[in-house]
């Protein structure tokens, strides 16, 4: 408690710092564009999907620019996400995260959809992402939407705690030469390079690679291993038949080796052990986009999309394989707004069984299909409209799960919003929960029965951890209200929410207790050797069920301000308390009973000569992942020395001492290292 009301007073103090700095900054050449989200009334085009400006929007949602994303200096899109208020994005080592919002994250959570240009990356394994092979150019990023809550009625299932959709620019705005080089103390070098063009007079393409290679961190629980190299390629071309017909194209290919410290069981010791190692993915993605306008009032849009994945490891062998395929039609019918759509998936699942993983099912194609009718009526025209949708959705595991949505916008000025959203989701199970059976780290018989005998009470159970064929959907229950106001000079954003969902996925530990009480008896009748015969063959248990419920409250508060022509800033103040309602004997896999607070500032400064400094503070605390307060500090400098040439130095953890950001010890084969202070040095050329 004093550590955190220490970084309080600092942070008042930095912020009363700055605000004198701004007053001395020289008069330089260096025009400001101001970017409050609010002033702009930016369009955003995944509340609603379809573009809409983000003040007609009955959601929680925060736009990332790509000015944002270079003026921070990131260098993923785990980095870019951290600056976006009510994310929570902790770093499990140099290359997996934890990361989700409105719930507590893990490095296998999955219920947040992200997409790329609205393609879905997720896998269909464990329903969730490999953060560390989202590999798109920072320099290509047009923005990225960041829904908070529920999206259910128009994405789907498993987005039940909101959508990251990436947005890369149309090749049309990238018909240059770009190269950029960084290098660090956590990074050998980071080299991105792209080449774009015209296609005649109707069309443009853009061609791009990636080169990373990274070091392995200092400090870990065990020997640290977490290395990356990493290599891609891609291709995005865009083309305009005539003003009513588009098409939009890309694929990319990617190949990385991540060295990992892994904790797995022994099964000869049925304890875990850690193991350094890597492995290798090899990724493919294509997307097409065909979209027509039919008429001035109609519009509609056909997608088909694919991906094949392969991950090679010591304890595991990968293959994924998807298509999904996507229309919709939007239609203006008077002052009202409708839109419908329908898709579907096919996942074809192929994973190879190891000793200690005994089971991974029979079913490993997946089919999901379903529609979505939403309206948006507008009551009182510019003032007051109300959206009703749902969307239908069929699973193989749990059949058709139903999506319905009320949202209502009320403005009481152009500049002032009042909106609430009212929505039920669901988060259908994975294939593993249904599935797997491994053998996980031994529980020992002390942990049911005491008899009094040393040897026989620590003697270790072979243990397994089981999916399950009945496990039903889990069903979460939405409200949310939220308050926009948007001034010339500043903003303000604030939404409250609160959250019901049954079915949360549990575990239990079983053994037999009739083997219990067959040692018992062998130990009564000073047979030792038969009590210790038949715990050999007694497993314990840990079976998967969705019996819990959960109830998460928050409140999410932004506020944007530009201070003056050479100093902007956002402060944002987020809380996440969770509540969990267990029956006895069953414990929660990931998360717990616990607060989570945020409060992060940061400050853009223009400087003289086409400098600017960018300064990122953020504080969390509570025990959500075990690793009590956190405190970083991000700094980065620009300098534009030429019109196509900028130089960037950055900072991160500046000010904090090395630490854990994620201790969850349950998680299979998660092994966290700590968090480091580093700098990296990049230089921007383009031609």
């Amino acid at each position: 408690m004093l550590q955190t009301q220490s970084y309080h007073r600092w942070g008042v103090s930095f912020i009363i710092g700055l605000l004198t700095l701004v007053k001395v900054v020289e008069a330089n050449d260096v025009d400001l564009e101001l970017e409050s989200l609010m002033n702009a009334d930016v369009q955003v085009t995944s509340a609603m999907k379809r573009s809409q400006p983000i003040s007609n929007t009955a959601s929680s949602i925060y736009v990332l620019s790509n000015k944002d994303l270079l003026n921070a200096g990131v260098q993923s899109i785990p980095q870019a996400l951290s600056l976006v208020p009510g994310m929570q994005v902790r770093q499990i080592d140099n290359n997996q995260w934890a990361i989700t919002t409105r719930f507590a994250g893990g490095r296998y959570s999955s219920s947040l959809l992200v997409l790329i240009d609205g393609q879905s990356v997720y896998n269909p394994s464990f329903a969730g992402v490999y953060w560390e092979n989202i590999d798109v150019p920072i320099q290509d990023v047009e923005r990225i939407e960041v829904i908070r809550g529920q999206t259910g009625t128009l994405w789907g299932v498993n987005a039940s705690n909101g959508v990251v959709n990436v947005i890369t620019k149309n090749s049309i705005d990238t018909r240059t030469g770009y190269a950029n080089i960084a290098a660090g103390s956590e990074q050998e070098y980071n080299m991105n390079f792209r080449y774009g063009d015209s296609i005649g007079n109707q069309g443009s393409y853009r061609v791009y690679s990636h080169h990373l290679e990274g070091e392995k961190a200092s400090q870990g629980f065990f020997p640290t291993n977490d290395t990356v190299q990493l290599n891609s390629i891609g291709m995005r071309a865009d083309y305009a038949f005539d003003d009513d017909i588009t098409l939009f194209a890309k694929w990319n290919v990617l190949n990385s080796r991540m060295g990992q410290t892994t904790r797995r069981v022994n099964t000869a010791t049925r304890i875990n052990n850690s193991y350094n190692e890597s492995v290798e993915r090899n990724k493919i993605d294509f997307l097409v986009r065909f979209e027509e306008r039919l008429s001035k009032n109609s519009n509609h849009m056909v997608q088909l999309s694919a991906n094949k994945e392969t991950g090679d490891q010591e304890f595991l062998g990968e293959e994924f394989n998807a298509v999904d395929f996507e229309y919709q039609i939007n239609t203006l019918v008077g002052e009202h707004q409708i839109d419908m759509g329908a898709y579907y998936r096919y996942n074809d699942i192929k994973l190879d069984s190891v000793d200690y993983i005994m089971d991974f099912g029979e079913s490993n194609k997946l089919e999901h299909y379903g529609g979505f009718f939403q309206a948006q009526l507008n009551i009182v025209p510019d003032t007051f409209h109300i959206v009703l949708g749902n969307m239908s959705a069929h699973n193989d595991f749990t059949g058709w799960e139903n999506q319905p949505s009320f949202r209502a916008i009320y403005k009481f000025s152009p500049k002032q919003t009042l909106w609430f959203n009212a929505s039920k989701a669901a988060r259908v199970p994975s294939y593993l929960e249904h599935n797997i059976k491994l053998q996980v780290s031994g529980s020992k018989v002390k942990d049911f029965v005491n008899t009094g005998n040393p040897l026989i009470d620590n003697y270790v159970l072979a243990t397994y951890l089981r999916g399950n064929p009945n496990i039903e959907a889990e069903k979460t229950v939405s409200y949310e209200v939220g308050y926009r106001l948007a001034q010339e000079d500043y903003s303000f954003d604030l939404s409250i929410y609160n959250t019901s969902s049954d079915n949360t996925l549990t575990y239990s530990p079983a053994v037999d207790p009739n083997a219990l009480n067959s040692v018992m008896a062998a130990l009564l009748a000073g047979n030792a050797p038969l009590a210790l015969s038949v715990l050999q063959s007694t497993p314990v248990n840990f079976d998967l069920a969705s019996l819990a419920t959960l109830n998460v409250t928050g409140v999410d508060a932004v506020l944007s301000w530009d201070i003056s022509p050479k100093l902007n800033t956002e402060l944002s103040y987020t809380i996440t308390k969770l509540d969990y309602d267990l029956p006895s004997g069953h414990i929660v896999a990931i998360s717990r009973n616990s607060t989570l607070i945020q409060a992060m500032a940061k400050f853009n400064i223009m400087l003289p000569h086409n400098q600017s400094l960018n300064i990122n503070v953020k504080s969390e605390s509570g025990d959500t992942y075990k690793t009590g307060d956190i405190f970083t500090t991000d700094i980065g400098w620009r300098w534009k020395i030429k019109p196509n040439v900028m130089l960037s130095v950055n900072a991160w953890n500046l000010l904090s001492s090395d630490s854990y950001e994620y201790l969850n010890s349950n998680e299979l084969h998660t092994s966290p290292t700590k968090v480091e202070k580093s700098v990296t040095a990049s230089l921007y050329v383009e031609f």
